[in-house]
């Protein structure tokens, strides 16, 4: 393998003949004529051939890989309906078990509207009972201390 050094390089390039470059300086400075430089006419590009529009299209050639493809092709489209049939058909069951849950929620709501609603009934119930009871017991307890003694509690009198 040869190996050359920068120095070495620049050696070489030192001792190219002066009468080289002199004659790639007198290139550059008087060119020669196309004629000259190329003796051989530049070729012309090739005419277009015209596409025939009613042209017999050839029949490829019986090729297996070609119908091996479209038969594995065949069988991932399969596939890929299968997959979309059942993406579709789980898609639809989440939806509806989306709506279901929905429903649900409703039905809950709707108890629990109804508990709150009869709990406040019952609570206020209760109030109006209290109440009531409390006015009775008013009563009898002014009538008692008005001189009525049936209308005291025979627990307090002594």
């Amino acid at each position: 393998m040869l190996r050359l050094s920068l120095l070495a390089a620049m050696t070489m390039a030192v001792a190219v003949p002066v009468a080289a470059q002199d004659a790639v300086d007198d290139l550059f400075a008087n060119p020669r004529p196309a004629e000259e430089r190329n003796q051989t006419p530049t070729p012309r590009p090739a005419e277009p051939t015209p596409v025939q529009v009613n042209a017999p299209v050839e029949k490829p050639a019986y090729d297996p890989e070609v119908e091996e493809t479209e038969r594995l092709n065949a069988g991932v489209e399969a596939y890929n309906q299968s997959v979309r049939q059942s993406n579709a058909a789980a898609q639809a069951e989440y939806e509806q078990s989306l709506r279901d849950h929905q429903a649900w929620l409703e039905r809950l709501e709707q108890e629990r509207l109804a508990e709150q609603a009869a709990y406040e009934a019952e609570v206020l119930r209760r109030q109006q009972e209290h109440e009531a009871n409390l006015a009775a017991w008013r009563r009898r307890v002014e009538a008692c201390q008005a001189g009525d003694i049936s209308q005291c509690d025979p627990s307090t009198i002594r």
